[in-house]
């Protein structure tokens, strides 16, 4: 036994270099838990009160952020992923004016892009996203802090300090020697950690040796081998970028960074004009003081519609519905879909040596929200295009392949798995569904109704039902709307919770691919002369977005994607709305690069007669 003690000292020694680095470590004004740093200038962090700061400075500022976080992982100033108290996710791309919550619950995160992180569980179970928290896929093996490199590279430590790192996904796991409470990784080689007794350690060999640097931090974020930002157990806040001092970790008492205003058990509030901030109720609603700017969201429909006699029993198809146009096609493959299989263009295209893949894709990639995040902003109509591949399986697709149609399903579902979402109604249409052969094929079918079944039938309204119902009707027999034409594979038509299209949408889609903004008005207009008065029983789809058929023609004119085309052209088609359409009766309006603006005008018209839009008549239209 003593020899084994002897051995086990002196591998110890030989890990992790005691001998103390000199490191001149900086005092930062502020007091933090946990920092998460992107650059020398730029980090985010949490106190002790679960508010949120970040700086851009250095630290010799901090900006407070709405929101209450436990733990945050920063991608620039503008961009950070975070979990709560209660281990819920939240992600944001504006500096926190919005956190989007993230379905799954996580006690720590570590983000590597806004598609990309990883993360653990109360239980220590590892998951990783390469899908910005709309799929989360479990990794094998234990641990309770996580630091990512990419969604197949990570290091972490377990429960008893042992260190751990992994380049397949965690089908292999590799023990790095030493022990450490905290890690945090900079590339395959370099990495900064904390052990039990907060004594600082960095590696630039992938862990086969550790030098220790001067200094005790309880947590640390690295920038590279020689500059690193960290808290102590005080949580006075330090960053480190030079070499030459060895001050320790003195230094002048550090200025309490104000709490600020909160919300209870982690709650995201809305930060107010005046500084203080607006919690959700009881019914998990944010009612905004300032009746000039309804609040719209998570569960718009409830707060208008049940806030009044006249909204609860007003009909289904009297709503003026903020959509979004191919809905799904957020992340797309550079692999071509079964839509576009045939297509010569398309071929054409996507057969140009390196960029080829790539433009086609841009071109198809209609949103930068998942439909998760879309519903939670308060899109209440989604337009799901399928194709059935080679191998069997159902895509999203728009040209290219997309996610699974059951990753999609999913994201549905996880919206009202969130409180107070439970008397909100969506409607999902299935406008367009494709197979790799030429028809679509009675299997197919069968594993379309098979998904849905697994995942949103529950939540599914009843073929019975009419649009033409009352709100207050409609809600009471499920929160999905499910819109699809009839394929012919069942002999009694179309499921008994599936409503078939031509029952249900008039369209004011004019099926063409001139892309200028005299054709588009005019389809608008022959659309709502071609509906008007069938209102009654069905809902009125009008698309404000222009998707480009033959995306070769247009390359040359926008270059980009599909979506710097939509930043041309939805301000145009959103005048237009202002000036001239808001009031004939319009249900559902669907976008491109759907933003929240959209939403609100949309929502906020309806309850006020105002869009808070002003219409120009003078504005030009697009090229």
């Amino acid at each position: 036994m003593k020899a084994l003690l002897v051995i086990m000292l002196t591998l110890a020694i030989s890990v992790f270099n005691s001998n103390g680095f000199a490191q001149n470590w900086q005092t930062i004004p502020g007091s933090l838990k946990y920092v998460s740093a992107v650059d020398s200038s730029t980090a985010w962090g949490v106190n002790e009160n679960d508010s949120v700061y970040r700086t851009n400075n250095g630290g010799a500022t901090w900006q407070q952020v709405p929101g209450a976080l436990a733990q945050v992982s920063a991608l620039s100033y503008e961009s950070a992923w975070g979990v709560n108290s209660d281990g819920a996710i939240w992600r944001t791309e504006n500096g926190g004016v919005k956190w989007w919550p993230r379905p799954g619950r996580l006690k720590h995160i570590s983000a590597v892009s806004y598609e990309i992180a990883w993360g653990t569980n109360a239980d220590d179970n590892i998951y990783a996203t390469d899908s910005g928290g709309a799929r989360w896929d479990q990794v094998p093996g234990a641990l309770k802090q996580v630091t990512a490199l990419s969604y197949k590279s990570a290091w972490g430590v377990n429960s008893s300090n042992t260190i751990w790192r992994t380049k397949n996904f965690g089908a292999d796991w590799e023990q790095v020697p030493g022990s450490l409470k905290h890690v945090s990784v900079v590339s395959d080689k370099v990495a900064w950690g904390v052990n039990a007794a907060d004594y600082i350690y960095r590696t630039k060999n992938a862990g086969s040796t550790w030098q220790q640097v001067s200094g005790g931090l309880k947590q640390i974020s690295a920038l590279d081998y020689d500059s690193a930002w960290g808290v102590n157990s005080n949580n006075n806040i330090y960053y480190t970028g030079a070499l030459d001092l060895f001050p320790g970790m003195g230094g002048p008492d550090v200025a309490q960074a104000p709490s600020g205003p909160r919300c209870p058990d982690g709650q995201i509030g809305l930060l107010l004009e005046n500084g203080s901030m607006d919690c959700p109720n009881a019914d998990g609603i944010i009612v905004d003081p300032n009746p000039e700017r309804p609040y719209y969201g998570l569960n718009w429909m409830k707060m208008f519609l049940m806030s009044s006699d006249a909204g609860n029993n007003s009909r289904f198809n009297r709503l003026l519905i903020p959509g979004s146009h191919d809905s799904a096609t957020n992340f797309l493959t550079s692999d071509l879909a079964a839509d576009k299989k045939d297509d010569t263009g398309a071929k054409n295209i996507s057969a140009i040596p390196g960029a080829g893949p790539e433009i086609f894709k841009n071109w198809g990639r209609a949103q930068r929200m998942d439909v998760y995040d879309q519903l939670m902003a308060g899109v209440r109509y989604l337009d799901i295009r399928v194709c059935f591949e080679k191998d069997g399986v159902p895509y999203i697709c728009h040209g290219n392949r997309g996610e699974t149609l059951q990753s999609t399903m999913d994201l549905v579902k996880a919206f009202f798995e969130v409180g107070g979402t439970e008397d909100e109604v969506v409607i999902i249409w299935f406008q367009h569904v494709y197979s790799y052969d030429a028809k679509i094929q009675p299997g197919d079918v069968a594993k379309l109704e098979k998904i849905l079944s697994g995942t949103i039938k529950e939540l599914a309204i009843p073929s019975s039902a009419s649009v033409g119902e009352s709100y207050e009707s409609l809600r009471k027999k499920g929160n999905i709307l499910i819109v699809m034409d009839d394929y012919g594979s069942n002999p009694n038509g179309l499921y008994n919770w599936v409503h078939k299209e031509s029952k249900v949408m008039c369209s004011g889609w004019a099926g063409t691919d001139t892309d200028d903004f005299a054709s588009n008005k005019a389809r608008v207009e022959a659309g709502i002369t071609k509906c008007r008065g069938k209102s009654a029983s069905k809902l009125f789809y009008t698309p404000f977005s222009i998707t480009p058929e033959v995306p070769g023609r247009y390359i040359s004119e926008v270059t980009g994607s599909l979506i710097d085309f939509a930043k041309r052209t939805n301000p145009v088609m959103m005048n237009e709305f202002e000036c001239n359409w808001k009031n004939k009766n319009l249900n559902i309006i669907a976008i491109d690069d759907l933003n929240t603006d959209f939403i609100e005008a949309v929502v906020r018209y309806q309850s006020t007669g105002k869009t808070g839009l002003t219409c120009n008549p003078n504005m030009p239209g697009w090229d």
